[in-house]
């Protein structure tokens, strides 16, 4: 006679092969799932990314390329950029920093800010007054050009 148990599609023949059954379903779910859910931000992030044609990658750059730009333009080492030092000249090249590291790469706030040694809530705040800066404004005009350096560096 045949066994029905609910939340199985079918009926079993004998009580061995409904445990064998319970058992297999067990360790199915005790697998992880390979859905968005279980993936790490990073694989989410490069999965979409290869699925998005809309993404360009050629005008991704790497962030030691970002500071090598920005140091040379600025004027200041890689080691004032990311060091504690406040002085105008070394904020405007953090801010610079941030602000493209945000757009030429898919990293969290809180990854730049690792990269620069500062706090997540900066970094947000330095992208924030770029983005909120005139279009034709000096600074604005200079992340311009450093974009379209980082655009043929990055190729």
């Amino acid at each position: 006679m045949p066994l029905p148990i609910d939340g199985y599609a079918r009926e079993f023949e004998d009580a061995q092969e409904m445990i064998e059954a319970a058992r297999a379903l067990r360790l199915k779910l005790r697998q992880p799932a390979r859905g968005p859910a279980s993936m790490t931000h990073g694989e989410r992030m490069q999965e979409r990314d290869w699925l998005d044609p809309s993404i360009d990658r050629r005008r991704r750059a790497y962030p030691e390329m970002v500071l090598d730009v920005i140091a040379e333009a600025y004027d200041v080492s890689v080691g004032e950029i990311i060091g504690d030092d406040r002085a105008e000249k070394i904020m405007r090249a953090r801010k610079a920093a941030c602000w493209l590291l945000h757009e030429h790469s898919q990293l969290s706030f809180n990854r730049i800010g690792a990269i620069i040694r500062k706090h997540h809530s900066n970094v947000m705040a330095h992208v924030r007054t770029v983005a909120r800066c005139e279009p034709d404004s000096p600074l604005r005009r200079r992340l311009d050009s450093l974009n379209e350096t980082l655009f043929v560096r990055a190729k």
